[in-house]
């Protein structure tokens, strides 16, 4: 038997059940791209204590994202929006390349809220905008992790501090500031409103209020 069960790092411990996280298309040279629920959350899941599959509620993978950008052919705008509690920290990294090497102008809009790994994707793009009363959440990356040795669990704790440093350097590159201020936000677990983001440099434009409940139960998110 193995030291610890397999992992993954992630906004939670358990991922909830969520609509296709993805949608993509495009008209007349402009793209649309909209990320909704749970980042890179799979259509089925695998239970490591029954040796089963089961169905996530979620839809998609990173291959699968890519393949329908690719799909798009040239464009020359893209509009993103996010609407998203978060998910796995490495495919929003993975995201946020692919996003950063598009020939197109991204232009990111905060229609809701943008959480924990949500807004590391919004840094790729050339103009952030958000509500003034939407929500920005920054927190360190977490792991799920069961069983281990103090070694193993050694080492799982340098890959979050590598996790982390890796967020803070989107924050870095988007908004400015020393590595040292972003990671001391992250495990502060800072919120922030579109307002309070465009003041630290994450939001470059402020548009009008949107009601929050449009655009998910805040219950299940606070």
């Amino acid at each position: 038997m193995s030291k610890t069960q397999p992992f993954f790092i992630t906004a939670s411990a358990t991922a909830p059940k969520r609509e296709p996280w993805f949608s993509v298309k495009a008209e007349a040279g402009t793209a649309e791209l909209k990320l909704r629920g749970y980042i890179g959350q799979a259509s089925k899941g695998y239970d490591y204590w029954t040796g089963e599959e089961y169905e996530t509620g979620g839809a998609g993978t990173l291959r699968e994202f890519e393949a329908a950008l690719t799909a798009l052919g040239k464009v020359d705008l893209i509009n993103l929006y996010i609407t998203s509690a978060g998910g796995d920290f490495a495919t929003a990294i993975a995201i946020s390349s692919i996003l950063a090497r598009q020939d197109a102008r991204i232009v990111c809009t905060i229609d809701g809220f943008a959480y924990s790994a949500a807004p590391v994707i919004a840094c790729a793009a050339d103009e952030i905008r958000s509500a003034s009363n939407a929500l920005v959440m920054l927190h360190d990356a977490e792991l799920w992790c069961v069983g281990g040795d103090v070694e193993t669990l050694r080492k799982h704790i340098e890959t979050l501090d590598a996790c982390n440093k890796s967020m803070a350097a989107a924050f870095i590159n988007k908004a400015g500031g020393t590595e040292a201020e972003w990671m001391q936000r992250m495990t502060a677990t800072t919120w922030l409103t579109g307002a309070q983001a465009k003041e630290i440099g994450l939001v470059d434009t402020l548009l009008d209020e949107v009601a929050l409940s449009a655009y998910a139960p805040l219950k299940g998110i606070t």
